[in-house]
């Protein structure tokens, strides 16, 4: 939670990755787990729920205070190339139909922009957030950003995966549809 927004954190995509966890571990007390660690939470008011359905907020500077906690055991890098492989998986293409979703998760990953990530599994994943956040800029007429983001996804793909691979070109096609406006 700490390398999200900290304002509408959505419950489902904890959910979601706490259960991938479970499935890979054969945990079957998931669940319950789950909800003391966030009934914990709460009780120290490290979390909150908001007025929106299954949204929470975590306080700035709890944030701030678990990265440094985190970087003190060199444990920060790991969970950020965690929460980006995250975010690759969950925030979609830029179709009218995933506005919604776009527009819940683009607070997320906005202070990934500017940040390239130091492993070439990373590289690929913020790539894809790059691509995919992109094309929903460039639907919902913000062609400035678009563009940025699809030149700075279209660089990344081709270090990471070379010229001529589909990643890429598929990169490409999105970068030279932003420059038609």
């Amino acid at each position: 939670m700490s390398f999200f927004n900290p304002q509408g954190i959505p419950e489902s995509i904890l959910q979601r990755r706490r259960r991938n966890r479970a499935e890979l571990n054969g945990e079957g007390e998931a669940d319950a787990a789950f909800e003391e660690d966030f009934d914990t939470l709460r009780a120290y008011s490290l979390i909150a729920a908001t007025a929106e359905l299954d949204m929470y907020e975590m306080h700035a500077l709890v944030q701030f205070c678990t990265q440094v906690w985190l970087s003190s055991f060199s444990d920060a890098e790991r969970w950020k190339q965690r929460f980006i492989g995250l975010m690759a998986q969950e925030f979609p293409t830029g179709q009218f139909e995933n506005w919604g979703r776009c527009q819940q998760l683009l607070p997320h990953i906005e202070s990934l922009y500017d940040k390239e990530p130091a492993t070439d599994e990373s590289l690929k994943d913020w790539a894809q957030i790059l691509i995919n956040s992109a094309w929903y800029m460039w639907m919902i007429g913000r062609y400035k950003i678009a563009h940025g983001m699809a030149v700075k996804a279209l660089s990344t793909s081709e270090r990471a995966y070379g010229q001529e691979d589909q990643m890429t070109l598929i990169r490409a096609t999105v970068l030279a549809l932003v420059l038609q406006g």
